[in-house]
């Protein structure tokens, strides 16, 4: 999809839900930093906002329109939906409930097998369970 022209205001383009990979180019002028939206208008869904001059590949999951971009010149950041313990939104796929999620505002948490094991905040590291560190843990106090 290419968009042209001048922005007078914010933009928002409601695309069909439905599984689907889109490349948009976002060729208009903003003049006054409007912007350009991807949703499909689910209510809480997460949408993906294309700047002036920029382009973006996106994939439609039916419900979450999110940036698939890995590296594309004039690409926008990548974007993950918060996901779960049980259902981490980067994950594996022969192992699905493994990987990463947002747990909270401010938080990244993994999970092993649907339990989360780490939760990392603006405070520190949280570990579930025990470790085995051949190397040693240095600094600190235990």
């Amino acid at each position: 999809m290419i968009f042209t022209g001048t922005l007078s205001g914010n933009v928002t383009v409601i695309i069909p839900p439905v599984v689907n990979f889109y490349v948009i180019s976002n060729q208009c002028s903003a003049p006054g930093g409007e912007t350009l939206t991807i949703s499909t208008g689910a209510v809480g869904a997460n949408t993906a906002t294309v700047p002036a001059s920029g382009q973006a590949s996106l994939f439609c999951d039916a419900t979450n329109v999110l940036n698939a971009n890995t590296s594309q010149a004039g690409g926008t950041a990548f974007s993950l939906v918060n996901g779960s313990a049980a259902s981490p939104s980067l994950n594996f796929g022969s192992e699905t409930n493994t990987g990463i999620f947002r747990p909270g505002a401010g938080r990244f948490g993994i999970s092993v097998l649907g339990n989360q094991i780490v939760d990392v905040d603006a405070n520190g590291i949280n570990v579930t369970g025990t470790g085995n560190f051949t190397g040693g843990v240095s600094g600190g106090t235990f």
